[in-house]
């Protein structure tokens, strides 16, 4: 009794397993206690014969109404015929076959529990495809959906995240450069100051300007009294390096301060003078 009490314990979680086994795979981490991708085979099967029920049932009700609508029709025709109003032409039979077919291709195609049955298949057939390629998924609709929402929420949160950035530089004005002991980094030829991120300048990127090329070192943020600059270290380097990424800027002119400049979160520094 002890096996089989424990066998019936766990059919609850494998049904249950079968039917979250719907949702996108990256959450199935959260049902860690039910037989989540054991179970998705089983819930393709069930999806595919839940479709094929429901295609079945549809067709006979659609046909049988078509079927029924097609009769009629036939015998009004001959109704009219013999009471003279239709010309004697000879009923085809096989109208009521493709008025069938028609049903069949009709009911498929251009109504929902149609649509909604071939979906339901075709989705279980690329589940069980997934299956036996050891990937599974969950239901292909509701993994789209997600993957939409996650597309749409990362969207806002970087369009957030520019807004306030932009709010917290102030107005785009004009690159400042100073000397790099005057910023307070020894080794450092120059800084350029930056009112907006520079995308091209990544740490290592190569800057050719009219005279020399500098190496940027790794770019920081510091919060001046007008508000967060970038702050881009210059070291100048030989003509001789390979230039793997290198861009071309016109150095601004050089002015004295701005102060000590860290890229802690605290870093500040002082108007330019």
């Amino acid at each position: 009794m002890t096996g089989l009490a424990t066998y019936l314990t766990r059919i609850p979680a494998a049904a249950l397993g079968a039917a979250v086994s719907l949702v996108p795979s990256r959450h199935w981490d959260w049902f860690e206690r039910l037989p989540v991708r054991a179970m998705v085979g089983v819930s393709a099967f069930a999806t595919a014969a839940l479709g094929g029920f429901v295609w079945v049932r549809g067709v006979y009700v659609y046909v049988h109404r078509a079927a029924d609508l097609s009769a009629a029709a036939t015998l009004d025709l001959a109704a009219r015929q013999l009471s003279g109003a239709a010309p004697p032409e000879p009923l085809l039979m096989s109208g009521p076959q493709i008025y069938t077919i028609a049903a069949l291709v009709g009911f498929t195609c251009f109504t929902p529990a149609g649509l909604l049955a071939v979906y339901l298949v075709l989705s279980a057939v690329l589940r069980g495809v997934a299956v036996a390629a050891d990937d599974p998924m969950g239901d292909p609709a509701l993994t789209s959906l997600d993957a939409l929402g996650v597309l749409l929420l990362a969207r806002a949160q970087r369009t957030r995240a520019r807004r306030a950035r932009e709010r917290a530089e102030g107005p785009d004005v004009g690159d400042r450069r100073y000397r790099g002991a005057d910023a307070g980094l020894p080794g450092v030829d120059f800084v350029i100051v930056a009112s907006r991120r520079k995308p091209d300048w990544s740490a290592a990127t190569i800057v050719i300007t009219a005279d020399e090329w500098y190496r940027v070192a790794e770019p920081f943020d510091a919060r001046f009294s007008f508000g967060v600059r970038t702050v881009y270290p210059l070291t100048r380097i030989g003509k001789t390096e390979v230039l793997r990424k290198a861009v071309r800027y016109d150095l601004p002119p050089l002015l004295r301060g701005p102060g000590r400049l860290s890229s802690g979160p605290g870093a500040t520094g002082r108007a330019p003078k």
